[in-house]
């Protein structure tokens, strides 16, 4: 399995592998010059972050499930998008026009890097149209995530970072520089804005698996998060093996059963065993391509199903 892995390295867009079980790191295989205190960008991964985030906060009781958008952020309280609710939100399932990215690159200028915000953004014509329901539809995009970070902050009463710094970077304690990618007014871009070194990606990777296997409201969220909780249909691309997602999380791999997954693109993917006792994790860090997903997953599913 380790000669496969590393010939997967060497022969395709990818930086590094990494296979965990329980307390050890049993492999790792990277590109020369990458380390453990190597800093690697989380592209979507981030979006599982935030879900991580989010449960904390449930659990904190700052907010719940059934909490409509719309009441935590008053700019959104009388739109169609402010009834969706925090769930929905998680599910991809706010019924929102504004699909994929959607963020055009003048958006990005003002809104993120300008005098604009994030929260503006989202308050902005464009961004509050919907096309169903919510609840009923999985669209994957990124206005769900945005929004439920900035409903995050409005329920805590504090910058997303600093929550996350309390709540979950307190807990993993991380051995290097985690840096959280905000806007102008600090608002955290939860759509790819998380950069760790490999060694802390590691360490939130088991973070998440222990405290899933535990007892109580966080460990009942993470259950929940690694489960479908809404059927989803396959497009070419990052989904393309998947038929469920639970909270900002990909379930039901064709390729891995029993395995859920944090996904970013271009190839940063974290893999989870579903089954109960299982406590392997499979990591990988890609360059600018998602088209070797077929040997990776193969791999996992050999790592993670063994």
């Amino acid at each position: 399995m380790i000669d496969d892995a590393r010939r997967i390295v060497e022969t395709r867009e990818v930086k590094v592998i990494v296979l965990v079980d329980g307390d050890d790191v049993v492999h790792a295989v990277g590109r020369r010059g990458l380390t453990a205190e190597t800093p690697l960008p989380s592209a979507s991964v981030s979006k599982t972050v935030t879900a991580v985030a989010i449960g904390k906060a449930i659990c904190d009781r700052h907010l719940q499930l059934q909490d409509s958008v719309g009441t935590l952020i008053p700019s959104l309280r009388d739109t169609p998008i402010g009834q969706a609710t925090i769930r929905d939100a998680l599910l991809m399932s706010t019924g929102s026009a504004v699909q994929g990215h959607g963020v055009t690159a003048g958006e990005t200028t003002h809104y993120f890097n300008g005098g604009g915000s994030l929260e503006a953004l989202l308050a902005t014509s464009r961004f509050l149209q919907v096309t169903a329901a919510p609840g009923k539809t999985f669209i994957y995009k990124s206005i769900d995530p945005y929004l439920v970070s900035v409903a995050l902050q409005r329920a805590t009463r504090q910058p997303f970072t600093s929550y996350f710094r309390d709540s979950v970077l307190a807990e993993m304690l991380p051995a290097h520089p985690v840096v959280l990618d905000t806007d102008k007014s600090g608002n955290f871009l939860s759509t790819g804005g998380v950069r760790m070194s490999l060694a802390d990606w590691v360490r939130f990777a088991t973070y998440v698996r222990d405290q899933r296997s535990g007892r109580g409201c966080f460990a009942d969220y993470l259950q929940d998060m690694s489960r479908s909780q809404i059927r989803i249909s396959k497009v070419p691309g990052v989904n393309g093996y998947f038929n469920g997602y639970g909270f900002l999380t990909w379930t039901e791999n064709d390729a891995a059963p029993s395995t859920f997954w944090a996904v970013g693109h271009f190839g940063q993917r974290i893999g989870w065993s579903n089954k109960p006792g299982n406590r392997r994790v499979f990591l990988t860090f890609g360059f600018e391509s998602d088209a070797d997903m077929a040997a990776i997953y193969a791999l996992a599913h050999r790592w993670l199903n063994r």
